[in-house]
């Protein structure tokens, strides 16, 4: 991508609000349209420069839903019968606009598998750098999370903006956009999470689980979702382990802590499986909850599990980092006795290390 369109781009991740919308605007587009066709066929000319930044400026303020209309009209010939270097120049130009509308635009594109080579990763970085979106941009991105080919930097980027717009805006996971993109991830996961699939299909079935975690929202279904990868037989340890971390930073929910404790507790799981739902709740637990913990550990016959949530646990009691998260756990466990008869193989306890950097 050259210096000026990631410039251009990052330029455009700075902007501050969603412009107000002009459907008046859609005819002077309309106008427009057939002259960057008729110049654009010949050699590089200054003059489609200039009416394509015109164009990007109007479709800023435009109607969402006209965004996508202009580029139906481009593929229905009524701006030109060779319309190829305009719908070539309108699908780089959307990248520009910042608009849930041009969001619309890429996604579907995306989704179709239309996109390739420069442009996809001109889409990519379009999405990422969206630092400030509002729920019709979360809306727009749907079809991202629902590829069937999913692309790793891609999905990230998707994942990221809705994460972004949920620390911005309290109880997102009400929306109705961000639970139609849980819901999706959920009956992806259904599919996704049997042997067959998840064994060949290793990096597409991480990379579903990785837009979950990033996400950081969940609901009972695709909690649901998430253990069935955890708790399968045949399904490969590593995604089993990484189902229960994509949990890690999830928002509370009661109903999700006493799932992951309930496997933490169960001695026929698997160890790693066990060890990763303990990560993944004990941001959540209450001194019930790690009084239960607490309890079944001291006679626990794995000695792997029971290594490692011990000094785990035993760690977070001695912390003295100031993290609200850590110091609540250390306030929970400094009247508990932990145990510590447990074995002190290196491999069998957790190494939880606290470091602090002085930099000049």
């Amino acid at each position: 991508m050259a210096p000026s369109a990631i410039l251009a781009l990052c330029l455009l991740a700075l902007a501050s609000a969603t412009a107000a919308k002009n459907p008046e605007l859609v005819p002077q587009i309309d106008a427009i349209m057939p002259e960057i066709c008729t110049l654009s066929q010949g050699q590089g000319n200054k003059q489609v420069a200039s009416l394509v930044a015109q164009t990007i400026e109007h479709l800023r303020v435009v109607p969402d839903d006209a965004v996508v209309g202009i580029l139906d009209k481009i593929r229905a010939g009524q701006y030109c019968a060779d319309h190829a270097k305009l719908e070539s120049l309108f699908l780089d130009a959307v990248a520009f606009v910042g608009e849930p509308g041009a969001f619309k635009v890429m996604a579907q594109e995306l989704a179709m598998g239309r996109t390739a080579g420069g442009r996809f990763g001109l889409y990519t970085v379009a999405v990422n750098l969206l630092t400030q979106p509002t729920l019709d941009h979360v809306a727009a991105l749907t079809p991202i999370f629902g590829m069937t080919d999913s692309n790793q930097l891609l999905s990230l980027a998707a994942s990221t903006v809705v994460n972004r717009y949920c620390t911005q805006n309290a109880d997102c996971e009400q929306a109705a956009p961000v639970q139609e993109i849980l819901n999706v991830l959920s009956a992806k996961l259904d599919t996704q999470c049997t042997p067959d699939f998840s064994n060949v299909e290793t990096t597409q079935v991480l990379t579903t689980l990785k837009s979950v975690g990033n996400i950081g929202k969940t609901t009972t279904a695709l909690f649901g979702s998430v253990m069935k990868c955890a708790l399968t037989e045949g399904i490969e340890t590593n995604v089993q382990v990484a189902s229960t971390l994509s949990l890690k930073g999830v928002s509370c929910m009661e109903p999700v802590t006493n799932g992951l404790k309930s496997v933490v507790l169960d001695s026929t799981k698997n160890t790693e499986v066990r060890i990763g739902s303990y990560l993944a709740a004990i941001h959540c637990v209450n001194e019930g909850d790690l009084l239960e913990v607490i309890d079944q550990m001291a006679s626990e016959t794995n000695k792997q599990v029971q290594g490692f949530i011990l000094s785990h646990l035993e760690n977070l009691k001695e912390t003295n980092w100031q993290l609200p998260l850590k110091q609540n756990l250390r306030e929970i466990l400094g009247s508990k006795n932990i145990p510590k008869d447990y074995m002190r193989n290196i491999l069998k306890y957790s190494r939880n290390v606290e470091m602090s950097v002085n930099s000049p």
